[in-house]
Order: structure tokens, then sequence, then C-alpha cells
């Protein structure tokens, strides 16, 4: 107990005290690559998963912006770590803003729920992909439909009414015809000479 207490000072004064010469662009790559946990675990807190370095944005993202924590720190700005936390964090926020990308901010630390709401993203994903599919394959169904009456869908745009009572009025009218199979049968047998 007395060895885990003794370790958190240390480890604070580490964090606390940075020699300038560190963060120079000559030592730069020294630095990072001996504190790549920091970037991990500053990463870690803002998006609540387990993070790959070889697969995930978010830690790319961290080491830039913690490249750029360095390039701006001056010791008027306080300790460089809770600096380069800050500038961590709102990269990574801002680039979810910018993909338009679901991050997983909980504040819970129930792994089940993470699970939870990457299994209903993909599952939203997947339902959207099915929905795209069959309304590829309805448009292609109604175009080789059209092609058999010699009418395009630029034809059926431009004959389209523009007023919107006068839309839902040919509609009513052509599910009524639906409806009759004499109408259908004529409408069939003229279609070479509309």
């Amino acid at each position: 107990m007395k060895l885990f207490s003794e370790k958190i000072p240390l480890l604070k004064r580490k964090h606390a005290q940075i020699n300038i010469e560190d963060i120079s662009k000559e030592n730069r790559e020294n630095f990072i690559e001996r504190n790549k946990s920091f970037i991990y675990s500053a990463t870690y807190q803002i998006c609540k998963r387990k993070l790959n370095w070889e697969n995930d944005d978010e830690l790319s993202i961290a080491l830039i912006a913690f490249n750029k924590a360095c390039d701006n720190y001056e010791i008027c700005k306080g300790n460089f770590y809770s600096y380069a936390k800050i500038i961590i964090r709102n990269a990574i926020i801002d680039s979810f803003r910018k993909n338009k990308h679901t991050p997983l901010l909980l504040f819970d630390n129930n792994d089940s729920s993470i699970e939870y709401i990457n299994t209903q993203n993909s599952l939203h994903e997947y339902e959207l992909q099915c929905e795209n599919k069959k309304r590829q394959l309805e448009i292609a169904l109604f175009s080789n439909e059209l092609k058999k009456y010699n009418i395009t869908f630029e034809k059926l745009i431009n004959a389209c009414p523009k007023h919107k009572d006068t839309r839902n009025n040919l509609l009513n009218i052509s599910f009524s015809c639906i409806k009759d199979n004499s109408i259908i049968d004529y409408i069939k047998s003229k279609k070479n000479y509309l």
C-alpha cells in the first residue's frame, strides 16, 4: 500500500515538471514516444473505449494535437500536460463534429453499454444499406416498366403537374384505374401508341 501511494506523487512530479528542451523540434520524436501512454490515456478519457494505435483515428488525431501542443506551449500557460490534455480533447471533439461521427461519450464505465451503442449504430447502418439496395432495385424495375411504354424519367418529370392538388387528383385517378382490370388491359394494349 505504501508503494502505491509513493508512486502517485512521483508520477505527478514527472508530469508537472517539463524541460523546454524536451519539446524542441530536435527532441520531439523521443518526447512523444515517452509520452504515448499519456496521449492514450487522454484519448481514452474522451472516447471511453479501448483504442488501438494501428487502427483508431482518434489516437492519430491525439498525436497530432500533442505535437501541436508542443509547438504552441509557453511556460506562462501552466502545466504542459494539462495544456496538452485540453488540446487533445478539443481536437478529438472537433473531429467528431467534422465527420458527423457519433462519439461514444459515456459517463459510466459500463462496457456492455458501449457494446450496445456500437450494436445499435451497426444495425442502423445495416438497415439503411438494405433500404438503399431495395430502393435501387425498385427504381431499376420501375425504369424497365417505363421503357415498355417508351417513357423516360425525364419525360415523366416534364409531364408531371406542378400543382400539388392536381398531382393528388391524378394519383387518386390512377389508384381507381388500377382497381379496374378493363382499364389496365386497355392501357397495356395501347402501350405501343403512347
